[in-house]
């Protein structure tokens, strides 16, 4: 019957059985390891991996732990137990990684792309390496059956872990993270769901604020409203950097949540400044202003419209650009003149979007009168051409001083603009120096799309812009001063 099974073990001679569990219910794969035996059972769009508890002549099934599959399991997977991981098909072409312990357990996406859908795994710790026997099912040329997955580079940097607490997450990581980067709420985006025979709606969980270690290899994230019996659905809005600047390897974890402990996680005092969205002591005393709380946008209305945009949305400390835009350009209702500004930005793959200055409502659009500071993505390079990331658009390249994080991690960009005289920083280096005016200024005009607009680069005062491009752009920490002429 597949909907139910038994499990007998043997003394060698054969004579007795020493253990035995009825009523497995669907059980698709076992694995055993020094820690005992699993089974995986097959439950529609996901599975369950269950913990044995072999100590008795009777056995009894024990915790579980959640696997979300992209398809329904429908033959066997034999998993593989590997340094306390259990290792599985995903049911199409990918390995998942599975970390069980007493509250439940964690899982995430080890590796993607086998021509077909592994069907068996086989650990070699002695030379650090996987066997995978895959079907062969989706092949369309002879399938090769079994394959060998070696370990990658010594500093991939990955999140081995996250174990729930009375008021949050600790997630665990194998290499120290980034020190910023610990003390940042929106570091992490948190759903909750109660999983049956299918998979549930999700419940958007807050995250308020994160604490890392002293080593920074946990990292605690206080959420309040995390049930027993749910599982939780922990995904990296962005990248994470490693101390030595690898990116996180996996940024989306699944939680099983079986029980809450009743031990609470501490929620430590940040440093001053790691928290975005937020004037330190001195950045006030100088003069700055935040355009962006991280919750409203009482700053900007739209280009040529009163209202805000449709396009734009403000969640977990971001101000977020839609991928296809809506709505149109959005605009500082302040005009200035001579500024600092920084902003920190977060572009997605293929990317092409730009922050305008000094514009004005008297010509659409807004680029017809402001020039654009560039966002791009440069693809595998960091380009100096006039259309990458960190140019005046069409007027001044960036030097070969650029370094641009690339698309899902943070970049931070500071312009500079004083009686006329531009600067670009990105992420702490000057990359574009010119002057508004100048004859190597209006060389530039000339040869550029601009030429025929009489209005670009002349107005001595006005808005600060966020294009709408139809690319999907994150930022935060939109911060002012401005300068006196």
């Amino acid at each position: 019957d597949p909907k139910s099974c038994r499990l007998s073990a043997f003394n060698p001679a054969g004579s007795r059985a020493v253990g035995r569990l009825d009523k497995v219910p669907s059980p698709f794969g076992l694995v055993v390891d020094a820690d005992g035996l699993f089974i995986v059972e097959a439950a529609g769009a996901f599975c369950r991996l269950h913990a044995v508890d072999t100590g008795n002549r009777t056995w009894r099934l024990g915790p579980h732990t959640v696997v979300p599959t992209p398809g329904k399991l429908t033959r066997t997977c034999q998993p593989a137990a590997v340094s306390g991981l259990v290792l599985l098909g995903d049911g199409l072409n990918g390995l998942l990684a599975v970390a069980p312990d007493d509250t439940g357990g964690t899982v995430w996406r080890l590796c993607d792309g086998f021509e077909s859908t592994p069907r068996a795994v086989l650990g070699q710790p002695e030379s650090s390496t996987l066997l995978v026997g895959c079907d062969g099912n989706q092949m369309t040329l002879p399938p090769f059956g079994l394959q060998r997955l070696v370990e990658g580079e010594a500093d991939t940097f990955l999140a081995t872990q996250a174990k729930p607490l009375a008021n949050g997450l600790d997630v665990i990581f194998e290499r120290p993270l980034a020190a910023p980067a610990g003390w940042d709420p929106g570091l992490f985006a948190v759903e909750q769901g109660v999983w049956g025979e299918q998979a549930p709606a999700m419940e958007k969980l807050r995250v308020v604020s994160a604490s890392p270690s002293e080593d920074g290899r946990t990292l605690f994230l206080e959420i309040p409203g995390i049930k027993a019996g749910s599982v939780l659905h922990l995904k990296a809005a962005i990248a994470p950097v490693s101390d030595t600047k690898f990116p996180l390897w996996n940024r989306e974890m699944w939680v099983t949540v079986n029980r809450l402990p009743a031990e609470k996680g501490t929620v430590r005092q940040a440093p001053d400044g790691a928290v975005p969205n937020k004037l330190t002591a001195a950045e006030q005393d100088a003069g700055w202003k935040l355009l962006f709380d991280g919750e409203k946008l009482d700053a900007f209305r739209g280009f040529r419209r009163q209202d805000t945009p449709g396009g734009w949305l403000v969640a977990d400390g971001w101000l977020r650009q839609r991928a296809g835009g809506g709505g149109g350009d959005l605009m500082t209702k302040e005009k200035y003149g001579s500024f600092e500004l920084a902003i920190d930005f977060v572009m997605s793959r293929g990317c092409n979007s730009g922050i305008m200055y000094r514009v004005t409502e008297d010509v659409e659009p807004s680029f017809a009168s402001g020039p654009e500071i560039q966002i791009q993505d440069d693809g595998s390079r960091n380009s100096t051409e006039i259309h990458s990331c960190g140019a005046l658009y069409e007027m001044f390249a960036p030097n070969d001083q650029k370094d641009l994080n690339p698309p899902g991690e943070v970049n931070h960009f500071l312009i500079r603009l004083v009686k006329g005289k531009g600067e670009h920083w990105l992420n702490g280096r000057k990359i574009v120096e010119y002057q508004i005016g100048s004859d190597a200024w209006n060389a530039q005009y000339k040869n550029s799309k601009f030429k025929d607009w009489n209005r670009f680069g002349t107005e001595a005062k006005g808005h600060l812009v966020i294009q709408d491009h139809g690319a999907e752009v994150w930022y935060r920490n939109i911060k002012i001063r401005e300068i006196a002429d």
